[in-house]
């Protein structure tokens, strides 16, 4: 998903003073963090609008390491042993657009380089436990479609995709005040209080979007995420 024009960029890449994109490690305060231990990429934008100009566009992207082997479930901060966090903003009056182009950039990279990699994680985590979450505390996913937050069963995404039902992207606020968040995920499970209020089931798409939307999308076809 790209928020801004691609420009030609090669690796290794400079995004500021401490920290550099290498072909198989990111040099950050002087510590390296090789990609071959990344487990999470959370990636994230929105674009605002007041009265059909855009004022600003968001760009934030974190990565997870752990120490290589199986991923432990469930996840939580404890098992992380590398952190990296970038945050970009463009305003109405562009300043430092390259360093928006470079943040993209890397994710493009990280993310096709790693892919296998994050994928076999949460795979391996499915065939064990029937079931995975990206990380403590956020959405769980099961092996039959089953989506579950905090314990409390919220719906089938392998049903509400035969339903038409899937909420992918969102734009919100009216022309005068819009928000374009195109990582907002879930499904229409109906509605509440006497038909006034829609009841979706919505979470922020950010975290491994590319796995989770292969695991999807092998639900949509075969019934199941994991053959």
């Amino acid at each position: 998903m790209s928020f801004f024009t691609s420009e030609k960029f090669s690796i290794p890449i400079k995004y500021d003073d401490t920290s550099i994109f290498n072909e198989d490690h990111l040099l950050m305060d002087g510590e390296t963090y090789p990609y071959d231990e990344l487990c999470t990429i959370i990636y994230s934008g929105n674009s605002k609008y007041i009265n059909g100009v855009q004022l600003n566009k968001k760009i934030g992207l974190t990565l997870l390491f752990i120490k290589k082997g199986e991923l432990p479930y469930p996840f939580n901060i404890d098992n992380v042993t590398g952190f990296a966090k970038f945050d970009f903003e463009r305003g109405l009056i562009p300043t430092n657009v390259r360093s928006g182009k470079v943040l993209e950039f890397v994710y493009e990279y990280i993310r096709k380089r790693t892919f296998a990699q994050r994928l076999k994680l949460f795979k391996d985590t499915l065939k064990k436990y029937d079931k995975f979450s990206f990380h403590e505390g956020l959405p769980e996913f099961h092996n039959n479609g089953d989506l579950y937050d905090r314990g409390k069963f919220e719906g089938n995404f392998r049903e509400m995709n035969e339903k038409g039902k899937i909420i992918n992207g969102e734009r919100y606020g009216g022309y005068s005040n819009k928000v374009n968040d195109p990582f907002i995920y879930g499904f229409e499970r109906g509605t509440k209080f006497f038909g006034m209020i829609a009841d979706n089931v919505t979470f922020s798409n950010t975290v491994n979007r590319d796995v989770l939307f292969t695991l999807l999308n092998n639900l949509y076809s075969t019934g199941k995420m994991l053959d």
